[in-house]
């Protein structure tokens, strides 16, 4: 439990952490705190957004490209058509 900018003792960010992670060090008297404090619930809540944004952020960085490796069917298919560009200028 830790003192937050408000008129008693809550629990902690790094408790609330291990209570969104399900680890057993979070302990009882934090999971019963935070159900019965608005104040904590709401931090809580903050932080498994923040979870969420940072690993879809990293899950991003992580994504291969959508323009990486061509597979060789569409390589082959590209191979074969021609340009507009090119298709205008055979005709004039």
């Amino acid at each position: 439990m830790n003192m937050h900018a408000g008129d008693g003792i809550h629990v902690d960010d790094g408790a609330l952490i291990a209570l969104i992670d399900g680890e057993s060090s979070a302990g009882e008297g934090s999971r019963a705190h935070v159900d019965s404090c608005d104040d904590c619930t709401r931090r809580l809540e903050e932080l498994r957004f923040a979870g969420r944004r940072l690993t879809a952020a990293l899950d991003s960085i992580d994504a291969p490209s959508p323009f990486g490796e061509m597979p060789e069917a569409l390589r082959e298919a590209r191979r074969s058509v021609t340009p507009i560009g090119s298709a205008r200028r055979a005709r004039l």
